[in-house]
């Protein structure tokens, strides 16, 4: 089943909202920007950008600014959810993540804290590498969910040929869209 997301009129992009979720009425995917939609999804994802960014400030003002001008700028998108016969689906929020900016993040925190593997035994890190292994190769072969090679580098909002943008929606009735499953 797919979904659009739309700013003033102006087609964002689609999803299917394949990744499981951990939330009550949150649904979560890759977030496949059109050729227009792609600098909307810049700007929408400039609030979790804003708010990684804050994380290692200095100046905890002006990362509050930053915060706050992100917003200002994602509310003034007016994004709105469409169900596939183009009705607008209520929903209390809408996140847009750069994977770019988690991944580069994501590598600082792995090696700012990698302590606690560092202390596994040899036999518990080949336990841990094994049990994470299968996990990523079971969740690639998952029905409906995209794996890395499924993608092109070409097109807008990709990168390293997957998606470049995650949508995290928090709906109003958690049965407007079925959960993956």
């Amino acid at each position: 089943m797919s979904f659009t997301l739309w700013s003033l009129g102006r087609l964002v992009g689609e999803t299917d909202f394949a990744f499981l979720t951990s939330e009550e009425r949150q649904r979560r995917g890759w977030l496949i920007p059109t050729e227009q939609g792609e600098p909307l999804a810049a700007i929408a994802a400039g609030v979790s950008d804003a708010m990684e960014a804050a994380l290692e400030a200095y100046d905890l003002e002006q990362a509050a600014a930053d915060i706050a001008a992100a917003v200002d700028r994602r509310d003034g998108l007016e994004l709105e959810l469409h169900d596939e016969a183009g009705k607008v689906i209520p929903v209390e929020r809408i996140t847009i993540r750069d994977t770019v900016v988690l991944m580069s993040v994501g590598d600082t925190r792995y090696e700012a804290d990698k302590s606690w593997y560092d202390s596994l035994s040899d036999e518990e890190r080949r336990a841990f590498d094994a049990a994470i292994d299968g996990q990523v190769e079971s969740e690639a072969r998952g029905a409906g969910r995209p794996r890395h090679d499924d993608f092109a580098d070409e097109g807008p909002g990709m990168v390293c040929g997957l998606p470049r943008y995650e949508i995290v929606v928090k709906l109003v009735d958690d049965s407007a869209i079925p959960a993956p499953g």
